[in-house]
């Protein structure tokens, strides 16, 4: 399976590939992507990320070989690939579903597959996507669970990047989460951020030194906040400080939260310089519209 590309080397142990393609946090990334791959409403948010990337590669002109690791690659419906790899010589996408990326790289046509390395399956969260909720039962667990997804990764699955992308993966991690443990657990906000520091200390890890990193991440849906569908650009700021005043929100996303760990958080403030929030947009995915923002930053 994806012979025509490239793997990392770090992804070829077979036995913890097997246990991660097996593990239930796994599955529901596969079932979710299944799911999207037919949906053709990611324009208007495809757009929106390409541009935050561009104006990232154009910080990097002067170089020859600049690079680009994508975290939660999945279908590549969000993303360009052919200018992903006109922008840059190296592109990394990096999911914990092989079938997704796979399909989403055949389905781009006249694709420069050369500068595209797939890697995958791969935990960013590691070692949620392993974790069941029976062995978070026993005593001292939920606490050794915090430490270990606030601490950067033990191998990096590929090398540092000049930009380092992450693709609204952070709220499935999250969503990952809450399938082991409830909102109700007395530890869930500890938990909750861990996942999100730890996504950020992992993201410094992927990128170089005054490499820029772009988190993107979604906030809310029509759902739970039905105005977001037929909302214009000017009003949604105004809606999302009422939904975020409320709690409307998903869980561990708040950008005021983020941008707080980005300044003040350890192991991460220390190498975070310039974090700025972009305009929030929409993105409408099939029944449901959601707020998306983006928060930008450069690695010291």
């Amino acid at each position: 399976m994806m012979s025509k590309f490239e793997h990392s080397p770090g992804e070829i142990a077979t036995g913890a590939c097997a246990s991660l393609l097996e593990s239930p946090a796994a599955k529901r990334a596969a079932t979710l992507n299944a799911q999207t791959r037919v949906l053709e409403t990611y324009e208007q948010h495809r757009q929106k990320t390409m541009e935050l990337v561009s104006l990232a590669a154009d910080e990097f002109g002067s170089l020859t070989e600049q690079t680009v690791s994508i975290l939660g690659a999945g279908n590549c419906m969000d993303l360009d690939l052919q200018q992903l790899a006109t922008l840059f010589h190296n592109v990394s996408l990096l999911d914990i579903d092989c079938d997704a990326v796979e399909s989403g790289v055949n389905a781009s046509e006249g694709l420069r597959t050369s500068r595209v390395q797939i890697v995958a399956p791969v935990d960013l969260a590691t070692p949620l996507a392993t974790t069941t909720a029976a062995s978070l039962l026993e005593a001292g667990s939920i606490a050794q669970l915090c430490q270990q997804l606030a601490s950067p990764l033990a191998t990096l699955p590929v090398v540092p990047a000049d930009v380092v992308v992450s693709t609204c993966v952070l709220s499935q991690i999250l969503s990952a989460l809450s399938h082991l443990v409830t909102e109700n657990h007395p530890q869930f906000l500890p938990l909750i951020q861990a996942l999100r520091r730890g996504h950020l200390v992992r993201m410094l890890q992927l990128l170089k030194p005054g490499g820029r990193g772009i988190l993107i991440s979604d906030l809310v849906s029509s759902e739970t906040t039905p105005a977001l569908a037929s909302i214009d650009d000017a009003g949604l700021p105004n809606l999302l400080t009422q939904a975020l005043a409320t709690g409307n929100f998903f869980s561990g996303l708040h950008p005021g939260v983020m941008l707080q760990d980005l300044g003040a958080a350890p192991g991460v403030a220390s190498s975070v310089d310039s974090p700025v929030m972009t305009a929030p947009w929409r993105w409408q995915m099939g029944p449901r519209t959601y707020a998306v923002y983006a928060i930008t930053f450069r690695k010291k």
